[in-house]
């Protein structure tokens, strides 16, 4: 009966962050555990009652905790590109707030931003997916989100669900409406949406680049973006050097299809699968969706970062715990990433 309400009030749009709780919560709580002792009671009583009440622990601590445990990486990338002046250059990247997952639950966005700035970002990076179906989401965690500080400026892309295409409406002028809002939204706040686009970051004369492209995704997730387009007007070397570039792009699948070995683009950050907000060591279901589905991927001098991101669909995670990432840069003769 309690996930039969809940699918009701989700396909009626009703409380999506509610909606989504329930369907899922009953899943974890109710389906999944029984289905573990249906396979196991054929070996014994006990042992399928010990695992299912492990299991059914694990995912209630991964309900009503996990999804606040945030924790914050730290890796380095080197690259003999980089000019000297942005040795120990530090990028803040946040990606897949999901905000209507939290209704209007502040203490947890409040923490993200506090977090942040006491890592006195140069750069804060936003890799997309802000809200789940609509940009009314944003509104309660306007003034929150105003509170992030860097140095040069806080950048962000659109990721599959800032289109709105996953509410109800799916009309034009609705998903219209919404990406206009969210965009709006976002520079009010102080952020700079970039949509296929590119910016310079200087230092002492010496300059490096940041690309943004919006949504290229593999189906059934859209396509919006062009790197062709955002990669325009930047020169392919700059004394005598290949020229650095980060590159924002939502999907990690992405970096295999465009980037990698495409271009010299040294360092992409993305975000996207969430580690499925399961994971068991280096066991995790996103590994049947995205061969780069988490954490940090070099080839060809080259470097991806995926971050699992802080929110998602629903107030869950275990293992794959929400996380910030703050990526430092170091001109180095080795080309090391670490």
């Amino acid at each position: 009966m309690m996930l039969m309400t809940a699918w009701v009030c989700l396909f009626a749009d009703y409380h999506h962050h509610i909606s989504m709780r329930l369907v899922n919560s009953s899943i974890l709580i109710f389906a999944i555990p029984k289905f573990v002792f249906f396979i196991l009671q054929f070996l014994s009583f006990w042992v399928a009652s010990g695992t299912t009440a492990m299991v059914l622990s694990l995912f209630i601590f991964g309900l009503t905790r996990g999804w606040k445990m945030l924790q914050i990486r730290k890796l380095t990338c080197h690259s003999t590109d980089l000019p000297e002046a942005f040795d120990g250059y530090r990028i803040v990247q946040l990606t897949d707030l999901h905000l209507g997952t939290f209704g209007n639950r502040q203490e947890y966005i409040q923490r993200i931003v506090e977090e942040t700035n006491r890592l006195h970002p140069d750069l804060i990076v936003f890799t997309g997916d802000l809200i789940n179906n609509n940009s009314q989401e944003m509104l309660p965690y306007m003034q929150t989100l105003s509170k992030l500080e860097a140095r040069d400026g806080i950048y962000s892309i659109l990721g599959n669900h800032d289109y709105g295409e996953y509410g109800n409406d799916h009309s034009y002028e609705y998903r219209k409406r919404t990406l206009t809002q969210l965009i709006r939204q976002q520079e009010q706040i102080g952020w700079k949406v970039l949509r296929d686009e590119s910016i310079k970051l200087s230092r002492n004369n010496q300059h490096i680049y940041l690309v943004g492209v919006e949504n290229i995704s593999l189906p059934p997730f859209p396509r919006k973006g062009n790197l062709d387009k955002a990669l325009q007007g930047i020169a392919e070397k700059e004394s005598g050097k290949n020229t650095f570039i980060i590159l924002l792009s939502h999907d990690p699948n992405h970096w295999k299809t465009e980037v990698l070995r495409k271009t010299s683009i040294q360092l992409t950050l993305s975000g996207h699968t969430h580690g499925a907000q399961l994971r068991f060591g280096k066991i995790t279901p996103a590994r049947f969706a995205f061969r780069y589905w988490g954490g940090k991927f070099v080839e060809n001098r080259q470097m991806l970062y995926v971050s699992l991101g802080l929110g998602g669909a629903f107030q869950f995670r275990l293992g794959a715990w929400p996380e910030l990432a703050q990526i430092t840069l170091h001109n180095s003769d080795d080309g090391r990433y670490s």
